[in-house]
């Protein structure tokens, strides 16, 4: 996956890179992408946290930057779980907003419909913008 297209290189800074998250600067921007473990990962709260531990680190060290994180975070953040309560907790501590929330269109937004399983992701492509 390209994160930053080619034309932008000049003014990119690769800030860090991890086995489930990557962040860059264009410009002002600080742009994160994320991939969080799926259930039944070993460890998966404890991963969650860490990384957020982290994202947060981040947005102290770059407070002149509009920050625009997003990725898979594999889970339905409208379901009450440990895993989706840090990630909401996350959210709300940070100061970000989830775009589900901000485009209220009355539906609830998927990704993809898994016909096998009969499963129906909620928006777990999750982009959010910091709130002024």
């Amino acid at each position: 996956m390209t994160l930053v297209h080619k034309k932008w290189l000049n003014c990119t800074e690769l800030v860090c890179a991890t086995d489930r998250y990557v962040v860059v600067i264009v410009g002002n921007l600080l742009i994160i992408n994320v991939y969080m473990p799926c259930v039944g990962s070993l460890n998966r709260s404890l991963i969650y946290d860490d990384i957020f531990d982290n994202l947060s680190a981040l947005f102290q060290d770059y407070p002149d930057h509009t920050i625009i994180p997003g990725g898979d975070i594999n889970t339905d953040l409208n379901i009450g779980n440990s895993v989706s309560d840090l990630c909401n907790r996350f959210l709300d501590e940070t100061g970000l907003y989830r775009c589900d929330k901000m485009v209220n269109t009355g539906n609830r937004l998927c990704t993809y419909f898994n016909d096998s399983l009969n499963l129906l992701p909620v928006f777990s492509n999750v982009t959010v913008l910091v709130s002024s």
